[in-house]
C-alpha cells in the first residue's frame, strides 16, 4: 500500500463486510442462534477458496480495520484531553483560575487562593507496560493524530500509518519502559510549568503584595516503572538505585537549564544574580556528582568490593555535590525573589520553587509494588512460622501483635540489600537507602497488590 489508492478498492470491500456484519446482527432477533462474526468469516472463508480474494489482500483489508480504529482512538484521546489551541486553553485557565480568586464578585482571602493551588488535587502516576500493545512510532502518530490543529495536519498524520504495521515493538527491556515513562514525565512537567506561569501572572495582578508566596502544585507526579516487582523478577535492586539516581540527575540538569535561562534574562547588576549564580553552582556541582554515582552503580556491583566502593562514594556526605535536600536550593531561590524587580523573572522562579517542593531530587514520586504473597515470604521467619501456611488466622495476627509492639529501628546499609534474601524486606531497606542518601524529602508510597486479608495490612 503505497497510497490513497492502493487502499480504496480495500476500503470498499472492508466496507462490504462491516455492512453484512451490520446485517447479519439485525437478522439475529429472528434467529438467536445466529452468530454475525462466524457469519461473515464463513463468507471471507468461501471468497479465499474460490479465489476472489488473496491472503495478501486479507492483510490489507486486516491492516485498513486497524487504522481505523487507530484513528477512532485517536479521535476519542482527543475529545478527553481537549482543546490544545493556547487561546482555548487560556480561557479554560482563566475560568478556573475565576472560580477559585473570585466569589461574588469580590477577590477571596489570600490565603485561600494559596491553599487551593499549593495542594494536589489529584495524581498523575506513570506506568509503562499497559501501553505496548502499540509501537513507539504509532503512539507518535497518535498523538500527531490527537493533537492536528487542522484537517491537513491530521490527514498527513494518519497517512503514515500506511507505513508502519499493527505491532508491538521487539524486545522491550526495563530500559524502553524506563525511558518513555519519563519522557511522559518531562511532557508533563512542560505542561505544569505553562500552566502555573499562567496563574501567577492572573494572581499578581489580583494580589500585586502577595503573590510571590504562592507556590504552584496543583498535581502530583508519580510513577512505578522500574519499582514494581508485582509478577516481574526482572528487576533487582541494584537496577533500582541506579534509576532513582538517574531520574536525580536528570531533574538536576532540568534544574541547571532552569536557572541559566533566569541567568540569560537578568542584568549584570542585578542584586538578584549573586544567589542565581549561587543557586546555579550548587545545582551544578550536585549534577556532577549524581552523574559519578550513577556511573558507579552501573557496574557490577553484585561484587561486594564494586558495591563497596559505590556505596561510599555515595554516602560521603563530606564530598563536593552530596545533597540530599531540595531545602538549600529554596532558600537561595528566595533571596532571589525577595531581591528581584522583574516580575518575568519572578514568576520563572516561583515555578522553580514550586517544582522542587513538587517532586524534589528526581522526576516523580516513587510507588513501590510487591504483592501480597512477596509479602508473607519475607515475614514468615519473623513470626517463627515454621512450615506452616499464611493465612490470616487469629494466632498468626497475634503474633503480628506482639512483633509491632516490640519492632525497634534497625540500622541498614548497602551490605545489607546485598545479603537480604526476601523480597518484600529488601525493598523496605532499599527505601531506606534512598531516603538516606538519595532523596529524603520526595513521598515513597509502597504499595501490595493482591492485598485480600487484614493479614497484609
Amino acid at each position: 500500500m503505497n497510497g490513497l489508492n492502493d487502499i480504496k478498492p480495500v476500503e470498499d470491500a472492508l466496507d462490504g463486510y462491516i455492512d453484512d456484519l451490520k446485517s447479519y446482527r439485525v437478522s439475529v432477533r429472528e434467529d438467536p442462534q445466529l452468530n454475525p462474526t462466524a457469519q461473515v468469516a464463513f463468507r471471507i472463508s468461501r471468497t479465499l477458496e474460490a479465489g476472489e480474494v488473496s491472503v495478501a489482500e486479507l492483510g490489507q483489508l486486516a491492516k485498513s480495520l486497524g487504522n481505523r480504529a487507530f484513528v477512532r482512538r485517536a479521535a476519542l484521546l482527543s475529545d478527553y484531553v481537549g482543546p490544545n489551541d493556547e487561546n482555548a486553553l487560556n480561557a479554560r485557565l482563566d475560568t478556573l483560575v475565576a472560580t477559585t480568586a473570585i466569589h461574588d464578585g469580590e477577590p477571596v482571602s489570600f490565603d485561600k487562593f494559596k491553599a487551593f493551588w499549593n495542594h494536589a488535587k489529584s495524581g498523575a502516576v506513570f506506568t509503562a507496560h499497559p501501553t505496548f500493545g502499540v509501537s513507539r512510532i504509532l503512539r507518535e502518530i497518535m498523538v500527531a493524530v490527537a493533537t492536528a490543529r487542522d484537517e491537513e495536519a491530521r490527514r498527513e498524520a494518519i497517512e503514515h500509518l500506511n507505513e508502519h504495521e499493527h505491532a508491538p515493538d521487539s524486545d522491550i527491556t526495563l530500559l524502553d519502559e524506563h525511558d518513555q515513562a519519563q519522557a511522559a514525565i518531562a511532557q508533563l512537567q512542560g505542561a505544569l510549568e505553562w500552566a502555573g506561569d499562567q496563574i501567577l501572572r492572573r494572581a499578581a495582578s489580583i494580589w500585586p503584595d502577595k503573590w510571590k508566596s504562592l507556590d504552584i502544585r496543583p498535581l502530583s507526579v508519580a510513577s512505578w516503572v522500574g519499582y514494581d516487582l508485582d509478577g516481574r523478577t526482572d528487576i533487582g535492586w541494584q537496577q533500582m538505585v541506579r534509576l532513582r539516581l538517574e531520574e536525580k540527575a536528570t531533574q538536576l540538569q532540568r534544574y541547571q537549564q532552569i536557572v541559566c535561562s533566569i541567568q540569560a534574562m537578568i542584568d549584570e547588576g542585578d542584586p538578584a544574580r549573586e544567589a542565581i549564580s549561587g543557586l546555579g553552582s550548587a545545582i551544578s556541582q550536585a549534577a556532577a556528582r549524581t552523574e559519578e554515582n550513577v556511573g558507579m552503580f552501573s557496574g557490577s556491583v553484585e561484587n561486594p568490593n564494586t558495591l563497596a566502593d559505590a556505596a561510599n562514594a555515595l554516602t560521603d556526605e563530606a564530598s563536593p555535590g552530596h545533597v540530599t535536600s531540595v531545602e538549600p536550593f529554596v532558600a537561595l531561590i528566595n533571596q532571589a525573589i525577595d531581591q528581584m524587580d522583574d516580575d518575568a523573572v519572578t514568576r520563572r522562579l516561583i515555578l522553580l520553587r514550586s517544582e522542587m517542593k513538587n517532586v524534589g531530587l528526581g522526576t516523580a514520586h516513587l510507588h513501590f509494588r510487591i504483592n501480597a504473597t512477596q509479602l508473607h515470604n519475607g515475614f514468615t521467619r519473623l513470626l517463627e512460622l515454621g512450615e506452616e501456611k499464611v493465612s490470616p488466622s487469629r494466632i498468626q495476627l497475634s503474633r503480628l501483635d506482639d512483633l509491632i509492639a516490640r519492632a525497634e529501628p534497625l540500622k541498614v546499609n548497602f551490605r545489607s540489600l546485598m545479603h537480604e534474601g526476601t523480597t518484600a524486606i529488601r525493598q523496605f531497606i532499599l527505601i531506606a537507602q534512598i531516603l538516606k542518601h538519595i532523596d529524603s524529602e520526595t513521598p515513597i508510597r509502597f504499595l501490595i497488590a493482591e492485598c485480600e486479608s487484614a493479614y497484609s495490612v
